[in-house]
């Protein structure tokens, strides 16, 4: 198995646990939680449910593609075998994949048997988004270009024994995490206005014992404050990317990670402000199943994002000090600066 060849099939890998999670919101929001009243056969004594059943064809299609986003992992652990050079941190990445897609098999019986009980339903909701993030790390971790070679090569003309750890790279490693925490707390908050929201899967499900308005309130401060801080990393990843004037280092090539992460923390911007804007129209609303999809959809986006601006602020933080190992810089002036021979 080639390095492109891996990094496609991860591509795929993350467009079904993605395509999974809408697939499922969409039982949910049709009412065809229990269309399939047994697991794992749809009805008793029935592996398919009856011909005219919609509602339990849908249950049943999205249970087949539970099992092809299974057999996907399985093919991804498969490759991160084959794959030459082989690597431990993508076999282990591929490896959480499989064990995700067995907890959820688990845990989907375990729905059907508690009849759609919203702490189950929230879990299964919570162990897809966790997938999620492990197939986006396996994606940018499998990308070519970040193979050992080529993640040195821009800095190879330096002499790296004379270099420093550089704070601002180390403080945005702690932000890139604070960040990822805070998306987390937001989808778990989500989780928990789904369950105490109308949208239930099934008349028969129970809900959360909360006040809707109270958890929607306190999920829209947590999105305020994921905003907050990803626009305090937007504005300190622009601050990096252009030389001080107190320390001007014209003759340095400029980071090649700073470009590519600060269109994407952009393009996250827009996408959190965009589900927030709709979050609140669907509350006004009063939460119809179409808004409520929509919401799902801009979720998926914006946790794909921010995993990703995560990735990219940790290999700032491994990396970025490495395309500045200059000793010391005072004044504007570089010391101990030699290339490598």
């Amino acid at each position: 198995m080639t390095v492109r060849r891996f990094h496609q099939l991860t591509t795929w890998t993350l467009f079904f646990n993605a395509l999974i999670i809408l697939t499922g919101a969409g039982v949910r929001l049709t009412e065809s939680g229990l269309g399939c009243s047994d697991w794992p056969n749809c009805s008793e004594g029935s592996l398919a449910p009856a011909q005219m059943d919609l509602l339990g064809w849908i249950e049943f299609g999205n249970r087949l593609l539970s099992g092809l986003v299974g057999v996907v992992c399985l093919v991804a652990l498969w490759a991160a075998f084959k794959r030459r050079p082989r690597r431990r941190d993508l076999v282990t990445l591929a490896a959480g994949l499989v064990v995700g897609s067995v907890a959820q098999i688990v845990l989907g019986a375990f729905i059907i048997a508690l009849n759609l009980d919203p702490v189950a339903v929230g879990g299964h909701f919570l162990i897809s988004a966790a997938m999620l993030m492990i197939a986006a790390v396996l994606w940018t971790r499998a990308m070519p270009e970040r193979e050992a070679g080529s993640q040195i090569e821009w800095w190879r003309r330096f002499d790296m024994r004379s270099a420093s750890p550089a704070p601002k790279n180390i403080t945005m490693r702690r932000h890139g995490r604070a960040l990822l925490a805070l998306a987390a707390v937001v989808v778990i908050a989500g989780v928990v206005v789904t369950g105490t929201g109308p949208n239930s899967g099934d008349s028969r499900a129970t809900r959360l014992p909360f006040e809707f308005e109270t958890v929607a309130r306190v999920h829209g401060i947590t999105v305020w404050i994921f905003l907050a801080t990803l626009v305090t990393l937007a504005v300190r990843l622009r601050r990096m990317e252009a030389p001080t004037e107190a320390a001007p280092l014209p003759h340095l090539a400029p980071l090649p990670h700073l470009a590519p992460l600060n269109r994407l923390v952009l393009w996250l911007m827009i996408a959190a402000v965009a589900q927030g804007g709709l979050g609140y129209i669907q509350y006004l609303a009063g939460v119809p199943p179409v808004l409520v999809e929509l919401h799902i959809f801009g979720a998926i986006t914006v946790w794909l994002l921010t995993v990703i601006t995560w990735t990219g602020t940790e290999r700032l933080a491994d990396n970025g000090d490495r395309a500045l190992p200059l000793g010391n810089i005072q004044e504007g002036v570089v010391e101990h600066v030699q290339p490598v021979q």
